[in-house]
């Protein structure tokens, strides 16, 4: 328990000024590590220079840098993350993402994860935004965005899985994607829009978008294994649609969502805020 402690206090650079979120965050820990299914949350930013940092935090984590490149093993101690890297946490292995400004995401390995955009815009002091990408492959992310931030500067975190993808702000969000690509997403806290690539039987591919608020899941089926194989430019490219609808759904109030390469077919339900579209501009899938 000492080494764990010891661990721990190195990652976060030995800070004299340890609080109480520094003593929840060793309580959640040890609870994860013990099995209790606890939430570990850290918030120390980054510097400006450094948009995120990737530090292992136990066992085995690796940062491929380009596609093809050898994989580096990441230190205790942190790396810079930039956009398009990927990051390798082997089995029964955790590593965290800070972000500048503040913010994690926890990766529970087994898990593959493309860190694909940092993005800080600002029209106006009154209205900045954050933008956040994670493509993950496989395994369970926990991204907490809650604290550490203004109440002005709009968050928002969008969480790509094969076959779906979600846009959170500011709050506690949960996904975790199977080997076959099947993903659960949990809302712990806050409000999210999920994106949902479906089927209703005709030549037309189809998007569910569906509204979670706190506490709800929503599992989505893998996608039939032949579409990854046979028509993986297709799925991207649907993929990327689905995105724009999670996105322009997450920061405009009104019900009708404008995406290029989608019509909105139906909805939101007034029950369940489920709005159904026409996907189209990029193929067909069988």
């Amino acid at each position: 328990m000492r080494r764990l402690f010891s661990k721990i206090r190195d990652l976060l650079g030995r800070n004299k000024m340890i609080t109480a979120v520094l003593a929840v965050f060793l309580l959640l820990l040890i609870v994860m590590l013990a099995g209790g299914g606890g939430y570990l949350f850290l918030v120390h930013p980054a510097s400006t220079s450094q948009p995120a940092m990737l530090k292992a935090v136990s066992g085995t984590t690796e940062l491929q840098r380009s596609p093809g490149s050898n994989w580096e093993l990441v230190p205790d101690v942190g790396v810079e993350l930039k956009g398009g890297e990927n990051v390798r946490v082997s089995e029964e292995s955790l590593a965290v993402i800070q972000y500048h400004g503040g913010g994690v995401s926890l990766l529970t390995g087994p898990a593959e994860v493309q860190f694909s955009r940092f993005e800080e815009e600002s029209r106006g002091i009154l209205d900045p935004k954050t933008y956040i990408d994670l493509d993950v492959s496989s395994g369970k992310v926990t991204t907490d965005l809650g604290l550490d931030r203004s109440s002005e500067d709009k968050v928002y975190v969008e969480l790509r899985a094969p076959g779906s993808a979600a846009v959170f702000q500011d709050e506690i969000f949960e996904m975790d994607v199977a080997g076959d690509g099947a993903t659960s997403w949990t809302l712990i806290k806050g409000s999210a829009k999920v994106a949902v690539l479906a089927s209703d039987n005709s030549d037309d591919e189809i998007a569910a978008l569906i509204s979670l608020s706190d506490g709800q899941n929503l599992e989505v089926p893998p996608l039939p294994q032949e579409w990854n194989i046979e028509y993986p430019l297709e799925v991207d490219g649907f993929m990327d649609i689905l995105a724009d609808i999670a996105q322009t759904a997450s920061e405009q109030d009104d019900s009708d969502v404008s995406v290029e390469g989608a019509s909105q077919l139906a909805g939101p339900d007034s029950v369940t805020g489920t709005a159904l579209f026409s996907l189209s501009g990029v193929g067909d899938l069988p």
